[in-house]
């Protein structure tokens, strides 16, 4: 046996130190685990929602296209947000996106509010926005949004501030 090791003061520190990294590891197996399970959460209710909402904020911009000019269009980037959510492969990424996409949404139908349209466009326009409001309203009621505030909650107790370095949140719906 090495001579450091007959140490008793650093053997204890050697103990300590892999006390605290199997405490570590435990902590942070848990909580991937719970991540994992909420996440198919998401997938299971909070994704094909997020994908019903990409109809209507599609109707939104073709329909913009009759008063704004391209570039108007492409300002308010309804196409390229889409394009980002259906390229997330992760809840906080599909998240992120989706409050895009919602403002966007918001944007071109107020920006649509300030035009003359037609009656008829103009009721076009607030099917639509009903519609993807309904969904988003939807989302905000979710269970998973229950089951990711708890966990979110949890990782800030106990070894949840330590273990965030490689565990994140999950997004919540609000």
């Amino acid at each position: 046996m090495p001579e450091i090791l007959k140490n008793r003061k650093v053997a204890w520190g050697i103990t300590a130190c892999v006390v605290a990294l199997s405490v570590f590891l435990g902590a942070w197996s848990s909580y991937s685990g719970a991540r994992g399970d909420i996440a198919d959460v998401f997938e299971d209710e909070i994704a094909p929602l997020v994908s019903q909402a990409l109809v209507p904020a599609f109707n939104v911009q073709t329909l913009a296209a009759n008063y704004l000019n391209a570039t108007e269009i492409a300002g308010f980037g309804i196409s390229s947000i889409v394009d980002d959510i259906q390229a997330a492969n992760n809840p906080l990424d599909i998240h992120r996106h989706y409050n895009r996409l919602y403002t966007a949404v918001r944007g071109v139908y107020d920006h649509l509010a300030t035009l003359e349209t037609s009656e008829t466009n103009q009721n076009f326009i607030n099917n639509y926005l009903r519609n993807f409001l309904e969904i988003d309203l939807i989302m905000h009621q979710a269970g998973y949004n229950n089951l990711a505030r708890e966990f979110n909650t949890a990782l800030g107790q106990n070894l949840g501030p330590l273990v965030r370095i490689v565990v994140s949140e999950m997004p919540v719906f609000e």
